[in-house]
């Protein structure tokens, strides 16, 4: 719009194109233009549906492929007792033993398994729970409750801190109970609770070469910490128990939320993706210095493409009933708990805010997110989002061997009445747009038309 403008006067000014051979350095040429662009931000909106049930099933079947040798470097065990071991401070003078010394303890009482789990008898059940969580962080770039992988490369930061909290309460539970053995003058009204304090630890101990799942309807580590019925089970015991002896003091801290890790840089802490793939999901959208580690014009750069944004999950049932065809693919899941059973979609509304769309959106969208060749790789986009096509191929790199995940499973679709093979896609875009949310300035100038 014309700088005369008496309106336009607040907006930004246009610079003059250069067409000289060569440039002129000095003060910028600005033309007699304003530009109403640049008055205010962009939003940018995708609606994305999720198919939970193709990466669940996609998840599963690569768990149960895995060979040893693909296994993490660091074993499951050794990677929770590590974390175990980090001194637990409670509260402000606290003097009692660490959580080291009962794990300790343990193990030298052979009530603890002391080598990896790759290296022990591990139940079927726990490994592919264990290998299910750890393909799906793999691929998005983090775990599921936020924490990152550089951090936490073998397992989830929640999983550490249930381990860490079983160790816990059998050290209150211990304390508690060697207290009331040497009140020998009250042992007749304490009987029934050293009993109960016992069976407690009995129910509890990690046996050697233990490292199974549901074994005995026990409460072991192993036993407890993989999945929320086992969890809830442990925690039930543990009420019931105070119930009886009366509160042990134990403290709650490591049950609150993981509050997500961002203090780390994928260049400096994991140049070669061994903890958190070059090619997930998260890496590729905020690669932070990954493209020259140790070097602060990397985060320069990498910073005038970063995104304000937020994504919100988002469930919409349906009135009528929908295609058998969309339940089956993942698309629409049908709850049948609820009568009459509720069919419904879900997904995420994703919003970013953007000084400039090409800079920042869609650059991030179509040089980092789509790219197959993303940090010199070639095996394909990126594992989550985008629509697969045969030949996508997801890395996770290894210290001796690095695994291949085929991303491009195929189902069987129908097409003019014949069965033909399709990709399996985890994530759909139905809808989107641009929008532009104009400045004071810019507003000022629409008031004046």
């Amino acid at each position: 719009m014309p700088a005369d403008t008496p309106a336009a006067q607040g907006l930004s000014a246009v610079e003059r194109p250069v067409t000289d051979l060569v440039p002129r350095f000095g003060r910028l040429h600005l033309g007699d233009q304003r530009d109403f662009g640049r008055g205010g931000s962009f939003l940018a909106v995708r609606q994305i549906l999720h198919n939970d049930k193709a990466m669940k099933e996609f998840v599963a079947a690569k768990a149960r492929g895995l060979e040893a040798r693909h296994l993490p470097q660091k074993g499951i065990a050794d990677a929770i007792r590590e974390d175990m071991q980090a001194d637990i401070r409670i509260r402000q003078g606290d003097r009692m033993p660490g959580d080291k010394d009962i794990v300790l303890g343990d193990m030298q009482r052979g009530q603890m398994d002391q080598s990896p789990y790759g290296d022990v008898p591990m139940g079927p059940d726990a490994r592919q729970i264990w290998m299910e969580q750890w393909i799906t962080a793999k691929i998005i770039g983090r775990w599921a409750d936020g924490s990152s992988l550089a951090r936490n490369p073998s397992v989830s930061r929640s999983l550490r801190n249930r381990a860490r909290y079983h160790a816990v309460v059998r050290r209150y539970v211990g304390l508690r109970l060697k207290a009331l053995q040497a009140a020998t003058d009250q042992r007749s009204t304490t009987e029934g609770h050293l009993v109960a304090l016992q069976r407690f630890l009995d129910r509890t101990r990690t046996p050697r070469g233990s490292g199974r799942l549901g074994v005995h309807g026990g409460l072991s580590m192993d036993e407890t910490i993989w999945t929320t019925q086992g969890w809830a089970a442990f925690n039930d015991a543990l009420s019931e128990l105070e119930h009886e002896v009366g509160p042990l003091g134990i403290p709650r801290d490591l049950l609150r939320p993981v509050i997500p890790d961002n203090d780390f840089r994928h260049g400096e802490d994991d140049p070669l993706g061994l903890y958190c793939p070059i090619g997930s999901h998260i890496r590729r959208a905020n690669p932070r210095d990954s493209f020259r580690p140790g070097h602060e014009i990397t985060l320069q750069i990498n910073n005038r493409h970063r995104l304000l944004r937020r994504g919100r999950t988002y469930s919409s049932a349906f009135d009528a009933p929908q295609d058998a065809g969309l339940i089956d693919a993942g698309w629409v899941r049908r709850d049948t708990e609820t009568v009459p059973p509720v069919e419904q979609e879900e997904g995420t509304f994703f919003m970013c805010f953007n000084a400039n769309i090409e800079r920042q959106f869609e650059f991030v969208q179509q040089t980092w997110i789509n790219a197959d060749g993303f940090h010199g790789g070639r095996h394909g986009p990126d594992p989550l989002i985008t629509p697969k096509q045969k030949g996508d191929t997801f890395i996770i790199p290894g210290s001796e061997e690095s695994l291949a995940l085929d991303m491009c499973p195929m189902s069987r679709a129908e097409g003019d009445g014949v069965a033909q093979p399709a990709p399996v896609d985890f994530t759909r875009t139905v809808a989107g747009g641009y929008f532009f949310m104009p400045s004071k300035q810019a507003l000022a100038y629409l008031s004046q038309l």
